[in-house]
């Protein structure tokens, strides 16, 4: 009797209860329903801030170590030492240029120079005869390589020249062909004359003969230094009919 009365108590005093609690926790989740939506804070996109512009605003996002202050610099000398440097490279070519171009041309005149140094030999001495004008053109060691190594200087030289050009007044020579190449000028010449005088061991026929040789010459500071010639002396001498007949 007693543990069912006070079953009966309990079981009352708890129902409101229950019925009281669930009410409260109805009420508060309301309540913390209606602070939610009052709180709730709607997120957009930030906009793009609109600056005069740059680099950096055109870079994409996705490459955040692009947009580093320092390492752009870093970029920036990299840049700045490579244009200098190949610009360095480009002027150091150009200089190269100019200096091969320039010592080309030296190289050029200097070749045209010694031709003309050739030329004066024929044109001054054997055709004009003007043996005075030797001592511009030969320099004092002058060493003519004749026959059979048989050197001679510049006074025996001359006095050659001296004999040909009075056996042969009119001795015309013609520079057929002239090359050059460093301090040497090779000249393929053709001598023509009258053989109305006596030198050099030939008697005056009063032929006329035409002789045709080679003469090369090396040139140093203006002068010729060395000579080397080569011509057929018994052609000469048949057309001056001294050596049998000339065919």
């Amino acid at each position: 009797m007693v543990r069912s009365r006070w079953f009966k108590i309990a079981s009352h005093q708890i129902t409101p209860l229950a019925s009281r609690s669930s009410t409260f926790l109805a009420q508060g989740s309301t309540l913390a329903l209606s602070a939610a939506k009052t709180n709730v804070v709607v997120k957009r996109p930030p906009r793009k801030a609109e600056s005069p512009g740059g680099i950096r605003e055109h870079l994409p996002a996705r490459y955040p170590h692009l947009l580093s202050p320092v390492k752009i610099r870093k970029v920036s000398n990299r840049l700045g030492i490579a244009c200098v440097t190949w610009g360095m490279r480009l002027l150091a070519c150009l200089c190269l240029s100019v200096i091969y171009s320039a010592s080309s041309l030296w190289a050029a005149d200097s070749l045209e120079a010694n031709k003309a140094i050739a030329q004066r030999v024929f044109e001054e001495i054997f055709n004009q005869g003007r043996f005075d004008v030797a001592h511009e053109i030969y320099s004092a060691s002058f060493v003519n390589h004749g026959h059979h190594h048989r050197d001679i200087g510049l006074q025996q030289d001359q006095n050659a020249a001296r004999g040909w050009k009075a056996a042969f007044p009119d001795m015309r020579v013609t520079v057929n062909l002239a090359i050059a190449e460093g301090d040497l000028v090779a000249v393929l010449w053709t001598g023509t004359g009258t053989n109305t005088g006596e030198r050099n061991g030939i008697p005056a026929t009063g032929r006329k003969g035409e002789l045709r040789g080679v003469t090369i010459w090396r040139i140093q500071g203006g002068r010729i230094t060395e000579e080397w010639s080569e011509f057929d002396r018994s052609d000469m001498l048949q057309q001056l009919g001294l050596l049998g007949s000339s065919k």
